[in-house]
């Protein structure tokens, strides 16, 4: 599984001694990083407080009061037009509004980042850098003024809806396109549940596509749990065939993941994670990375996608 930044809501600053009444409600999860929105919610008086998820002595969770982070990425985002009147920002305000997931406090949790050098210590000290955005900002000013210029160098690139498109892209890059009560990691013990049906002992599973976009990668996708083999289709003439690296059953959620090893002259790596939330079978989520070899270790690559699949047939 990819290392995680999890956002989650609580009425009380997360401390050694855990009240009774304590409520945490899961927001949003990211990849590999802590998004822009994420960084954006977490930046008006943030507070260093005691993970929720992770034991250990030293405190590098991090916390807000609910209300102001929220004012604070309306108010970032009103004068970026593009983003403040999409649709996925007016449904990022319409779910954080939501009776049930506002209550008193954002919590940030950090504990599968900050082992990572860029991020340095869990000191409180490191505060200020851990929740910088000045290179996000830079880099999403970036995409979006290339996004136009190459719309006025070259109009007929752009006659079908290809802005929107490129544009949906770009707002995916910063954090305001995964929310979701149900995350990966559960800040307390949850219920034992069974999941239904048994997808670790078919003999083969078929997921299809179910997002509204047309211009996503994979269409289609088989497991094969016998042969332990996966057949990605990305139309009717080009296919992908990778092994399955690992199948289980992780916190609820039922998950398969494989690799798509480099080909021809592409150095890199692709690896898929396809999950489902364990409390609903109907949604299946594809995300994908990428590594690529770099001074004989492995560096991850700015490649990161997730679209949504559901299950087609199941044998």
């Amino acid at each position: 599984m990819a290392n995680r930044s999890y956002l989650y809501s609580s009425n009380c600053v997360p401390s050694n001694e855990v009240p009774k009444n304590i409520i945490v409600t899961g927001l949003s999860e990211w990849s590999h990083t802590i998004p822009l929105a994420f960084k954006i919610l977490l930046s008006v008086n943030p507070q260093i407080c005691k993970s929720m998820i992770f034991d250990s002595k030293k405190s590098f969770a991090i916390c807000v009061k609910y209300d102001e982070g929220l004012l604070r990425l309306k108010e970032f985002f009103a004068d970026r037009r593009n983003i403040h009147d999409s649709d996925e920002f007016k449904k990022s305000l319409d779910f954080l509004s939501e009776k049930n997931n506002r209550h008193d406090y954002i919590v940030l949790e950090v504990g599968e980042l900050i082992d990572f050098e860029e991020f340095g210590s869990s000191d409180a000290s490191n505060l200020k850098e851990l929740l910088s955005y000045e290179v996000e900002l830079e880099t999403l000013h970036n995409k979006i003024n290339n996004l136009y210029e190459a719309k006025s160098n070259y109009p007929l690139l752009f006659e079908n809806d290809e802005e929107k498109y490129f544009l949906t892209k770009i707002i995916d890059s910063i954090g305001i396109t995964n929310w979701s009560n149900t995350l990966c990691f559960e800040p307390f013990p949850v219920k034992k549940i069974t999941v239904d049906p048994d997808y670790l002992n078919a003999s083969k599973i078929e997921f299809e596509y179910s997002g509204l976009g047309s211009f996503v990668w994979i269409q289609r996708i088989t497991i094969d749990l016998t042969q332990r083999e996966v057949t990605l289709v990305q139309d009717e003439r080009r296919s992908y065939v990778m092994p399955l690296v690992d199948a289980f059953i992780a916190n609820t959620l039922t998950q398969f993941q494989f690799n798509l090893p480099s080909v021809e002259d592409v150095e890199y790596t692709n690896m898929f994670l396809l999950f489902n939330s364990g409390l609903n079978q109907d949604v299946w989520i594809l995300e994908r990375s990428a590594i690529e070899p770099k001074n004989k270790e492995f560096a991850l690559r700015g490649v990161r996608s997730r679209e949504e699949y559901k299950c087609s047939h199941l044998k």
